[in-house]
């Protein structure tokens, strides 16, 4: 799937886009990057409603695979500037996926948790 990101859209927007194609899986993004491990802080959270523009200056696609790792697709985002953390459903909640970091989206999005 390819992301299509501008300084003009939102977190929410980019997230919708993401849930799309991996309707388990949301992303979120943070003020700043993770240790590998680890979760980032709920108090660092970026609301749906800011735009991109702080860390998006011109139209970018990022192409991410079913089969990269949460790892490598959080990679690319930190490339770009954005921090973003990986979160899988169970149940009704929402959970980082800090200890699946090595799992690939589709197995994460498919999984029974």
């Amino acid at each position: 799937m390819n992301i299509v990101i501008n300084p003009e859209t939102t977190v929410g927007s980019l997230r919708a886009q993401f849930h799309l194609e991996f309707p388990r899986l949301s992303l979120r993004l943070f003020e700043s990057s993770h240790a590998k491990g680890k979760g980032s802080p709920a108090s660092q959270m970026i609301d749906d409603n800011e735009s991109l523009s702080r860390w998006v200056k011109a139209p970018l696609s990022l192409f991410i695979d079913p089969e990269m790792t949460v790892e490598q697709v959080e990679s690319i985002f930190e490339k770009s500037g954005m921090h973003v953390q990986v979160f899988r459903q169970s149940g009704k909640l929402w959970l980082e996926t800090t200890r699946t970091d090595d799992w690939a989206l589709s197995r994460i999005n498919t999984e029974e948790y």
